[in-house]
């Protein structure tokens, strides 16, 4: 039967690597749409890849494994392998992954349930989906039969470094590793679970303080923008010292606030005509050291990041009457 099997692989082994290719470049390409551009130039730490299983590879599973029926139960002739940087990272894979229509889909190993239902264990990790041709097709001259198999391997970068480590060593070892060996994997897997953990705690708090500097530049733009309709569409290197340096105080400031200050007329003239020849002027970042100006004076003086602006901030205090400090 495994000669039989063997030689069944051999004339199929074109198909299993077009669909390798074709799953990769699908994954890719829905994951890219998904989520844009920008994230995607940075989403997968190692360039998504397949591989077909070599001759040699085969027949030492079917001597290990003694498959009764190699044709259905050896379903990774054929895998693809897709690394994250964090486990939140996973989420966007799985459901580009289950909802395609150009295949059927199961998943052969979930970590998370896995997890959940013995709480007490640390394993190895990783998500594992069968994606399979529904029917008959061609691909670049290629016949690719009707449920042809590539398995698809999902994992965050920690999750993939301890599989390349210590993975295939400790459990698919031809030799007797100690008991100690593996209870040290186990505490290295219960560490790297929690280091995962905090990372994207890590994340969505920075993912938070860049949502919120967003919302603060589009309010001072918006306010900025009726002074001079030259004002810049994102926020600026200027922009960011500033709101980086007082970041707690502007948490208090409003679009209403901003409003409020700069409706004078003689100010907003004043804004205009200096933006000619003024870095700070001419940034939307200058209404918000007007209202930083206004209600945090000594900070503002004190802390001020450009020294090379000092004579902006001090214009800024005498437009609100107020004595520099």
């Amino acid at each position: 039967m495994n000669a039989e099997f063997l030689d069944w692989f051999s004339a199929k082994e074109t198909a299993f690597a077009q669909w390798g290719e074709f799953v990769v470049e699908t994954i890719k390409a829905r994951v890219r749409a998904d989520i844009g551009d920008a994230r995607y130039a940075s989403f997968f730490k190692i360039e998504p890849s397949y591989r077909v299983k070599v001759i040699d590879s085969i027949k030492e599973k079917l001597e290990r494994k003694k498959y009764s029926h190699p044709h259905d139960e050896m379903t990774d002739l054929v895998g693809a392998r897709f690394v994250v940087l964090l486990r939140s990272d996973i989420d966007v894979l799985d459901r580009v992954i289950l909802n395609r229509s150009c295949w059927s889909v199961s998943k052969d190993r979930d970590y998370i349930n896995e997890t959940l239902s013995d709480p007490s264990v640390f394993d190895y990790q990783s998500m594992h989906y069968l994606v399979r041709n529904p029917a008959t097709r061609i691909l670049a001259d290629v016949e690719i039969p009707e449920g042809l198999a590539c398995e698809v391997q999902v994992r965050s970068l920690l999750q993939h470094a301890y599989a390349e480590l210590v993975h295939d060593d400790i459990y698919k070892a031809d030799v007797f590793v100690h008991e100690g060996t593996k209870r040290l994997v186990a505490r290295s897997m219960a560490l790297m679970e929690s280091t995962d953990g905090i990372f994207v705690e890590i994340s969505r708090e920075l993912e938070n303080i860049r949502s919120a500097q967003t919302c603060l530049f589009e309010a001072a733009r918006l306010v900025y923008r009726d002074i001079n309709s030259d004002a810049e569409d994102k926020p600026t290197e200027l922009y960011h010292v500033i709101a980086d340096t007082y970041r707690d105080a502007l948490k208090e400031v409003s679009q209403r606030d901003l409003n409020d200050l700069m409706k004078d007329h003689r100010r907003r003239q004043q804004v205009r005509n200096r933006a000619l020849d003024s870095c700070l002027f001419s940034d939307p970042a200058c209404v918000l050291v007007y209202w930083l100006t206004a209600n945090r004076t000594r900070r503002t003086f004190r802390e001020w990041p450009r020294d090379d602006l000092r004579k902006d901030l001090e214009q800024i205090a005498a437009d609100l009457g107020i004595a520099p400090q």
